[in-house]
């Protein structure tokens, strides 16, 4: 409908795009999410240009789908710009650095680049809006993970865990993505010293 009103390269269209692109992932169609967001993407860059908060968010979510699919280097790259991007636009701490933060941060960690990816977390950690942020239940599992490979501190990585089944427990939230699942899955070690 408002392809039809408002053209097919309009910045409405994109966010219709988007929001499709977020049913058909939770929905299990990553193909159909990807297509959906390469071409809001597209239009995004037509419309608004490379270096704006929208175009960097479907840069975002586009690398979030490489993620899950295992084309972690691509997702890395992406993520990277995108942070690059907003971190110019918006600064030091705003909410917008959430989802690239944390999609770098996924993709250094499945890269097995865990010391470059605890500092990034710490940063979303450090945020006071991070309540607002797109995803505080994925930062505390991410950050979780990366404490426990690179401190082994197995007392703050259980409490990180904790507070990540805490907030993904929460009625009607989305569960993790599959790939970070598993980290949530594994037992709690037993705190250091025992």
């Amino acid at each position: 409908m408002r392809e039809a009103i408002l053209g097919p390269e309009h910045v409405s269209v994109a966010q219709s795009l988007t929001n499709l692109a977020d049913v058909m992932a939770l929905q299990g169609n990553p193909g159909g999410a990807r297509r959906s967001l390469e071409r809001a993407l597209t239009i995004l860059e037509k419309t608004v240009g490379p270096r704006n908060p929208q175009t960097t968010r479907a840069v975002t979510n586009l690398a979030r789908i490489d993620l899950e699919e295992g084309m972690t280097q691509r997702a890395h790259d992406r993520c990277e710009k995108a942070l690059a991007v907003v971190d110019e636009i918006v600064g030091d701490e705003h909410v917008e650095l959430v989802s690239p933060l944390l999609c770098l941060s996924w993709a250094k960690l499945e890269l097995g680049e865990v010391e470059a990816a605890l500092p990034l977390l710490q940063r979303i950690d450090g945020m006071r809006d991070l309540a607002q942020a797109d995803d505080p239940a994925l930062a505390r599992l991410l950050m979780a993970h990366a404490v426990l490979l690179t401190e082994g501190n197995t007392e703050r990585a259980a409490k990180l865990r904790a507070e990540a089944r805490e907030l993904f427990a929460v009625e009607g939230r989305e569960p993790p993505p599959e790939r970070v699942a598993r980290w949530m899955q594994e037992p709690d070690p037993a705190p250091s010293g025992e």
